[in-house]
């Protein structure tokens, strides 16, 4: 096959071509071919398929018909849709031959079908020629070939802005936009490049009202640099040390030493990097008898670190957590920092949600895109399913063969079409890392009915 003439050609739009079709009892078959210049005929692709039950039935005319129409539909890629093909079309169309003979003859005064609602709107925008109708300088599209035109506009993945530009330059059919817009929403590869959403309305964690009551940690670098930040949230006094790396051993040895100088905090808030979450690092906070609590990777301002410490409190760090102004009669008379503090919360919030932000919801099962969010690389959207919801602004979303914690920042609606993997086994009454909003209680993973041991079902206590 591969030394005789017979291999398959790249098409050329220049070069002439002939369609061949045949029938049997059994199936049906084509090739389109182009005919060089010496007269033979070099095949560019072949299509083929098997006859049902039913079809074998019919005669034989009938089945060599469908045959020629098979091979059209299969090969029609190869068959550019010429304008005289979309004018016959258009007389053909039994909503555009109507307004083609209103185009050219006149317009009622009003129109009953809804169908032709769209084209009466635009009546004083519609031309004719050559056969074709016109809006503005777009071909009106029969329904026969939108489709296939929808197709192509989509062939280069250009997203849905993009797609819908392209098609505004060329051709026109009532509701384009939304026939776009869905075949954009339901394609993956225009999906893992999507916008991220509108942030959700801001949910500001619970005051502390002494220091040490919950304590916030994350790593940052600076200058090929690694350093541990903490941060009390109380009085927003800052700690930073610098580390040779950012394993869980390092991590806690650093903590020992700050626990050393002022004392264990009661609750410590970290994202779910592995260095916090390691076996090491969780028998270390249990151990240590700190309430862990994990928020999502990626989104600072679930951290704490969005509320900077003088213009929230308007108290210095040093009189918060050291408490060195003691209290006085004359302490009466100042203003009461509870209250200051929860006021500023709900301006930045009012200022943050501006009356527009809204909060989204997932339902388990649901497939959505998950904004991927790995260092030194260009974000994209992947595909997954809610596995579970955790609080007001995170889910569990399974991801491949994973289940990731995210914030719903991170994540949006997919139509696309996923297939949901198999989870790797959990052992029974595990306990995992308390996945927490503010206001909840840590969690356990406990067996599901089927008794495999899967993150199927997670409860509070």
């Amino acid at each position: 096959m591969i030394t005789e003439s017979k291999l398959l050609v790249f098409y050329d739009s220049k070069k002439p071509f002939r369609l061949s079709c045949d029938s049997s009892a059994y199936g049906v078959g084509a090739v389109i071919s182009h005919v060089m210049k010496d007269g033979s005929e070099r095949p560019i692709p072949f299509a083929s398929r098997t006859l049902s039950e039913t079809e074998r039935r019919l005669p034989l005319h009938e089945t060599e018909q469908e045959d020629t129409e098979e091979g059209v539909f299969s090969l029609d890629m190869y068959l550019p849709i010429s304008s005289q093909e979309i004018a016959i079309a258009t007389r053909r169309d039994p909503i555009l031959s109507r307004v083609y003979d209103f185009t050219l003859n006149g317009w009622p005064a009003h129109v009953e079908d809804s169908d032709l609602q769209p084209f009466f709107d635009r009546r004083n925008e519609l031309t004719l020629e050559k056969g074709l109708l016109l809006w503005g300088m777009r071909v009106v599209i029969p329904d026969k070939f939108r489709g296939r035109l929808l197709l192509e506009l989509h062939d280069e993945h250009l997203g849905m802005s993009r797609t819908k530009a392209l098609a505004r330059g060329y051709l026109w059919w009532p509701y384009l936009d939304r026939d776009i817009e869905d075949m954009v929403e339901r394609c993956s590869a225009c999906a893992s490049t999507r916008n991220t959403p509108k942030e959700s309305p801001l949910h500001p964690w619970i005051w502390a009202s002494r220091p040490g009551q919950r304590v916030h940690i994350d790593y940052t670098e600076y200058k090929g640099q690694s350093f541990l930040v903490i941060i009390d949230s109380f009085s927003k006094w800052l700690k930073v040390m610098q580390v040779k790396s950012t394993t869980s051993s390092n991590t806690i040895e650093k903590l020992r030493t700050w626990f050393a100088s002022v004392g264990i905090p009661e609750e410590i808030v970290s994202d779910n990097g592995p260095k916090f979450t390691s076996c090491e690092f969780q028998d270390f906070m249990k151990h240590s008898g700190v309430k862990h609590t994990l928020v999502p990777p990626y989104h600072p301002q679930s951290n704490g670190y969005r509320i900077t410490p003088h213009s929230t409190t308007g108290t210095s760090p040093a009189e918060l957590f050291l408490k060195r102004q003691l209290r006085t009669r004359w302490s009466c008379i100042k203003p009461n920092l509870r209250e200051s503090v929860e006021e500023k919360q709900q301006k930045m919030k009012e200022q943050h949600d501006g009356g527009q932000c809204k909060v989204r919801e997932f339902q388990g099962g649901e497939q959505v895109q998950v904004k991927t969010t790995i260092p030194g690389q260009k974000w994209k959207w992947i595909s997954g399913v809610i596995h579970r919801k955790l609080g007001p602004l995170s889910y569990l979303v399974r991801v491949g063969k994973r289940i990731r914690y995210c914030h719903i920042d991170h994540l949006l609606s997919s139509s696309a079409t996923m297939l949901e993997p198999e989870l790797t086994p959990l052992p029974f009454d595990v306990e995992l890392p308390s996945f927490k909003e503010p206001g909840m209680d840590r969690a356990l993973v406990s067996p599901d009915k089927t008794g495999k041991g899967t993150p199927a079902m997670v409860e509070t206590q």
